[in-house]
This record gives structure tokens, sequence and C-alpha cells, in this order.
């Protein structure tokens, strides 16, 4: 014996032996693999006093005249274990040290502080910009022009002098190394949980 429950009731009983339109109307032959239709459950009669109950995948049943009558409760959901929500608190974190990573920092190597956009091509082309600052022999004079953001909020390309542009290079390393060590210790806080409220505990 087969119950079909839509929305938390029971939609229809189907014997064994008989086809099967569902709610929604789809049809499945009398030989159709029951168990592979969607929300339709089996119905194991369990030992208990009239009324008699059953038990369908997660719910308490009332059997009346030898069927499925109707839902009494629902079973108990598993918790989920502790391990499974370290993990998955230890994926957002990861999430969100990456995304502060690439949303820039502030630097003040031209003076006054400056935001840097920090995205895999940015930092790729400070790594460039920092490099070039480096050869030797530059001419007298020699700036690179980096875009930043000023304290008004206007982004611009900017000339950078040699020790600027390594100033703000290292200052971009920081930001990195910072937000990395800050993500270690999150991790370590998530893995040294005891219950899922410690763990929901630890936030970016």
């Amino acid at each position: 014996m087969w119950a079909e429950i839509v929305d938390g009731k029971i939609y229809q009983v189907v014997a064994d032996d008989a086809p099967v339109i569902t709610a929604t109307g789809t049809q499945y032959p009398w030989s159709w693999v029951k168990s592979t239709i969607p929300n339709l459950y089996p119905v194991a009669l369990a030992t208990a006093p009239d009324p008699a109950v059953a038990t369908v995948t997660g719910y308490s049943v009332e059997i009346v005249n030898g069927l499925p009558a109707q839902i009494l409760t629902t079973q108990p959901v598993p918790p989920v274990p502790l391990s499974q929500i370290q993990a998955e608190r230890v994926a957002t974190l990861r999430v969100a040290c990456a995304t502060a990573i690439t949303g820039g920092y502030t630097s003040s190597a031209l003076g006054t502080p400056h935001t840097y956009p920090n995205g895999a091509t940015d930092q790729v082309n400070m790594l460039g910009s920092v490099a070039a600052s480096l050869l030797p022999n530059l001419p007298a004079g020699w700036v690179t022009q980096f875009w930043c953001e000023d304290a008004a909020g206007a982004w611009a390309y900017q000339a950078h002098t040699a020790e600027q542009i390594q100033q703000a290079g290292a200052d971009g390393k920081a930001w990195v190394t910072t937000c990395q060590i800050k993500l270690a210790t999150l991790v370590g806080a998530v893995n040294a949980a005891t219950d899922s409220a410690g763990v929901e505990a630890v936030t970016w």
C-alpha cells in the first residue's frame, strides 16, 4: 500500500498493483516502480491499539478500515551532524574572506588615504607596477599610473613614484595577510565549537 502526500496531507491511497494518477495529473502504469514516484510513500503498519497507526516515511498516519485516514504527527528531522554545520560555516567564511580581499583596501602611499581595487586583475597590475618600479636605471622623475579612489569618492588614474607604488603594493599585501589571518582564526573557532550555536556565533 502506498500513500501520496501533498502539502502535508494524504491526497490518495494506492494499492501495490494499481496504476497511479498523481495530484499533478501524471499517470503511471500499475507496473511502474512506485518508490520512484514523487510524493508517494510506502505505508508500513506498526503494532498499535485501535485506531491503528502506520508509518509513512516522515509521518505517523492513522489507519481506519485498513486505509490511511489522516496524518497525526510528523517524525522529527534527524539533527544535522556538527561536522556538516562546521564545514558549511567554514565555506561561508572562505567566501567572506575572498570578498573582503577583492573588495579593495586603503593606502596612504600618495600622502592621503586612497582606496585601491584588489580584484584578481588589479593584483596582477599592482605586481607589474611594483616590479617595474624596481628595475635598475629608472629615468629621473619616473612615475606609473594606477587606478584608485580619493577621499571624495572620485576614481582616477593617479601618478605614483617608485616609492609610492611600492608602498601601495605593500599595503595591499598587508591587507591580504590580515584577511587570511582573520580567516584562520575564525576557522579555528568554528572547529573548536562544541555545538551548532557555537558555530553560528562565528561570523566574519
